[in-house]
């Protein structure tokens, strides 16, 4: 069942299309990741599901009612904003008891309490805490009232490796009862553990979905030759697809045995790297595709 549909939304800001003719469905029990590189349109389109954001054009329905009517179903979405934004002298006891008596179900899930380890933080002041531990706050005010569907922008950001892991099972566990979750993720490696389809965007458009398997296969090519600073990329198209990669590098996908040939031949002074093609690289290709409007 849907619980999230969009159709054709679109979003500029002056002459900028942040969000160009958008059409995307989240299933109930289904995690989904949206990425992109910065200005992929990924943030725009969150903000409008959000409802911080009016679309220029375009349907939404969540939870089965059209987007105009979202102030009906608060007790069914949760959100966590990018930017944690409570009263600086509220403390978190406060603020959970706050969220809570705005929803018939008043509690946040105990598993996640536990998870992002919120009791030692509960006499604390907002404005006392770190921007991780405003991040895990945040996610138990997201998941107070029990909602069908969760929009979490940039969940894993400041959480150290253990929040994140544990965030991972808290997830998995409310996936299986049927919650649906809608994320933006800055590092794309999270998404092999997060999500089950991923949405890479860019330049406002979906480019790619799938799941992270599929879309690593979608390139075609089992290698990718990094090549540094100053190396001539000339010479490597004729072994692979070159594109422009990181801090001034050049990346080469193509066939591995052909890549480790190329690489054997290097002129003095210049250096090249192969590692195994990964989700990072779909986001890399789809960015520097050109504009299909």
């Amino acid at each position: 069942m849907s619980v999230l549909t969009a159709t054709n939304v679109t979003k500029s800001y002056g002459l900028v299309r942040a969000v160009d003719g958008v059409s995307l469905e989240v299933s109930a029990g289904e995690i989904v990741a949206l990425l992109g590189h910065n200005g992929s349109g990924k943030t725009t389109l969150l903000e409008c599901i959000e409802g911080l954001r009016r679309p220029d054009s375009g349907h939404i329905r969540i939870l089965g009612r059209e987007h105009s009517y979202m102030a009906r179903v608060p007790d069914r979405l949760g959100v966590q904003l990018q930017e944690e934004q409570l009263p600086s002298r509220i403390k978190v006891r406060e603020a959970l008891w706050l969220y809570s008596h705005i929803y018939a179900v008043p509690d946040a899930p105990q598993d996640l309490m536990e998870a992002m380890d919120v009791a030692p933080l509960l006499d604390k002041r907002f404005d006392a805490l770190s921007g991780g531990q405003k991040r895990r706050v945040n996610l138990c005010l997201a998941f107070i009232g029990q909602p069908e569907l969760v929009l979490l922008d940039e969940p894993t950001a400041g959480l150290d490796p253990e929040a994140q892991r544990a965030l991972v099972q808290v997830l998995r566990r409310h996936r299986n009862e049927g919650l649906a979750v809608l994320m933006t993720l800055h590092e794309v490696d999270h998404a092999a553990e997060l999500a089950d389809r991923v949405v890479v965007m860019a330049h406002g458009q979906i480019a790619a979905t799938g799941t992270v398997s599929e879309l690593i296969a979608s390139l075609n090519v089992a290698a990718c030759a990094v090549l540094t600073s100053g190396t001539d990329a000339g010479p490597w198209q004729e072994v692979g697809d070159v594109q422009h990669g990181p801090e001034d590098t050049w990346l080469v996908f193509g066939d591995r045995v052909a890549l480790q040939q190329a690489m054997s031949t290097l002129p003095g002074g210049e250096t090249a790297s192969l590692r195994p093609v990964g989700l990072g690289d779909v986001v890399t290709r789809a960015a520097q595709q050109e504009v299909t409007r």
